[in-house]
């Protein structure tokens, strides 16, 4: 099934939930640099409220493709599937 839309390219640094190695969010900070932790702490449980902030990694699109994973493929991401 071909997606509707892809991953969005301005997308730096990436919601990761560790139990499954998926990307559950992305971010396009402002500034280049890591959103501030507080801002990704609401964020994740504004989408997530019955998981802990620790149950998530935050990680640089740049180390997510040295890992192996690319962050703009929808394959890489938790339940992407009705998309």
């Amino acid at each position: 099934m071909k997606k509707r839309f892809n991953v969005n390219k301005k997308y730096e640094w990436f919601a990761v939930r560790k139990s499954n190695n998926k990307i559950v969010n992305g971010w396009e900070p402002s500034d280049g640099e890591k959103p501030e932790t507080y801002y990704l702490k609401y964020d994740l449980n504004d989408i997530f409220p019955d998981n802990k902030f620790s149950e998530f990694k935050i990680i640089s699109g740049l180390k997510l493709f040295q890992s192996g994973i690319n962050p703009y493929d929808w394959n890489s991401w938790e339940g992407t599937t009705n998309y």
